[in-house]
């Protein structure tokens, strides 16, 4: 009778396959934590060190090569070892750490503001405590300007709301004294001149106040069903009224969906769009502005013919009083706060806008703002727009 035999070499093979797959993972997690923007150790019961990335010796100057093994307190600065003692003592009562802050000094000049998170591990042989130190200094240096900032907003949010009656008061005045002089020509005139100039001293202060309210978080949006073609189609008109060198021409799909937004600020959207649209367009042609429904969303393009905007300028377009200066077209005037008013109005709805621009070619300004289907059931009757404003 023969006896069976088991060939040992495939479990021989297996087991060398798994082996080689948990050193792999190791590999992985030590590069893993080496590329943690933060300093990690870890630490054993007795406070001997078990692990370490070169983050933690880069931060606190730690020369050695080799700290496995040693304890703490002997490669550590004395005021960061008396912190990894605070820290190893409430994680072994608690279990954990969140952001703790200290202060470390850098040859008693430089003060680095630092934090600790910590965890308990418990293994089967003994527990270990993990503790990672992070760099608070640019966190709390970004937490200062956007306090700068925050009181800058408030800062000219009073100032335009303090001009406001003033200029308000000064176009009222104005308007009188052009109809009392109305048969003097000189005198109307000039005061025509001031009447517009309070115009645009009017239309600052609101674009300021606009952006205040944006940047604070107060801008108040009062939503309700809005038919998007019709709400463009309303401003087309009212911006030809006064426009005699361009071809305003809106294009749709039919049957789009409601969408539920504030209509008066959906509004300054599409004539800050258009007009600039316009301004920039100075040789005449077509301005175009398609609507169509994408996936949940629906896609407002405004789209012109004219000089386009240089590719370095498109990363800053939207930031608040940026403009692209053209010095050969003095004549394209601005505050450069209207497109930063437009993000911030389609951000509060949700929406996100981007622009596409080859310069001497035109640009494409393109909205999306996502669909409400509560109102999805509301539809207008399926009749294609396509319509001319010139």
């Amino acid at each position: 009778m023969t006896e069976s035999q088991t060939d040992p070499q495939p479990l021989a093979n297996e087991v060398a396959a798994m082996r080689e797959e948990l050193e792999t993972q190791r590999a992985l997690w030590r590069e893993l934590i080496e590329c943690v923007p933060a300093g990690v150790i870890v630490l054993d019961k007795a406070g001997g060190i078990r692990y370490y990335n070169r983050n933690i010796a880069a931060m606190f100057d730690i020369r050695e090569r080799n700290l496995t093994g040693r304890h703490y307190a002997d490669v550590m600065p004395d005021t960061i070892a008396e912190e990894i003692r605070q820290t190893r003592a409430e994680v072994m009562e608690s279990g954990h750490v969140i952001n703790r802050p200290f202060h470390y000094w850098i040859d008693k000049t430089i003060e680095i503001d630092l934090g600790i998170n910590a965890t308990l591990f418990n293994t089967k042989h003994e527990p270990l405590v993990i503790i990672v130190c992070h760099d608070r200094t640019a966190v709390k240096e970004l937490e200062r300007l956007r306090t700068l900032d925050a009181k800058k907003t408030e800062s000219i949010s009073r100032a335009a709301h303090e001009l406001k009656n003033p200029l308000s008061a000064i176009k009222a005045y104005c308007e009188v004294l052009v109809e009392m002089f109305s048969g003097q020509d000189t005198a109307a005139g000039f005061l025509k001149g001031v009447e517009q100039e309070t115009d645009l001293l009017l239309w600052l202060v609101g674009d300021l106040l606009n952006v205040s309210s944006i940047e604070s978080g107060h801008l108040k949006l009062t939503l309700d069903e809005v038919d998007l073609v019709s709400l463009v189609r309303d401003s087309l008109y009212e911006i030809d009224m006064t426009n005699k060198t361009h071809r305003l021409v809106l294009r749709s799909e039919p049957g789009l969906p409601a969408i539920v937004a504030d209509q008066l600020m959906l509004k300054e959207v599409v004539m800050n769009l258009v007009s600039n649209a316009i301004n920039y367009s100075p040789n005449g042609g077509d301005v175009i502005i398609e609507i169509r429904e994408r996936g949940r969303s629906v896609r407002m393009d405004v789209i012109d013919h004219g000089l386009g905007i240089p590719r370095e300028h498109l990363a800053n377009i939207f930031e608040k009083f940026y403009r692209v200066y053209r010095p050969e077209h003095p004549e394209i005037q601005g505050s450069g706060l209207g497109l930063a008013i437009v993000k911030g109005i389609i951000e509060a709805h949700r929406g996100t806008i981007t622009v596409e621009s080859v310069p001497g070619e035109g640009s494409r300004f393109s909205v999306l703002l996502p669909l409400s289907r509560a109102f999805d059931s509301v539809r207008k009757p399926a009749t294609a727009e396509k319509q001319s404003f010139a």
